[in-house]
């Protein structure tokens, strides 16, 4: 299987969940801290921080070897100045230094020349995990599938029925025009 097959934003989900389900603890500032000087809040979702773990490690794999500037630069973004332009500031190094050296504990990349690249180890893991997201879009594709075919059934019993309906509503009303076309005139 592939990494590249599914979408990206699946997959980044998929490696976040089965991170924080191998029991990766979080560090203890990322209930409050921002991801860089471009945010103005901290961020709200509770698995956070292993999204971004998960997306650096997609990066890694995509992008070959990186740093933490590298990364930095990927993850900027764009500082609100009040009535000034918004100029480009790279993302908080910490985040980023922090799940590197992470994601180099649990083995899933290596270092290299410059900066940082993904494993055997971190390929296979991308791979099960792309494996995972394409087998799980079969199947509720196949149920989608399943659905629609049944919910088409249901609608063309019901149009059916409305068109025996109408039918019989046009026998009626015939009937009763002719009814009043007999009535003799005074």
């Amino acid at each position: 299987m592939k990494v590249f097959d599914p979408k990206p934003s699946d997959l980044i989900e998929t490696v976040a969940d089965t991170l924080k389900q191998k029991g990766i603890p979080a560090p203890a500032f990322a209930d409050w801290v921002k991801t860089g000087p471009h945010r103005e809040r901290a961020p709200t979702q509770d698995n956070w921080y292993y999204l971004r773990m998960g997306s650096i490690l997609y990066r890694l794999y995509k992008n070959g070897a990186s740093g933490t500037g590298r990364l930095a630069t990927y993850y900027g973004g764009r500082k609100a100045r009040g009535t000034a332009p918004h100029e480009f500031r790279k993302a908080g190094r910490k985040v980023i230094r922090v799940a590197l050296q992470e994601l180099e504990k649990q083995g899933f990349i290596q270092k290299a020349k410059k900066g940082r690249t993904v494993s055997p180890t971190g390929e296979k893991f991308l791979s099960e995990c792309a494996k995972r997201v394409t087998e799980y879009k079969k199947k509720r594709d196949s149920e989608l599938t399943a659905q629609k075919a049944e919910r088409a059934k249901i609608k063309a019993v019901q149009k059916r029925i409305q068109d025996e309906t109408r039918k019989a509503e046009a026998r009626v009303d015939k009937g009763k025009k002719t009814d009043k076309k007999e009535k003799p005139k005074a």
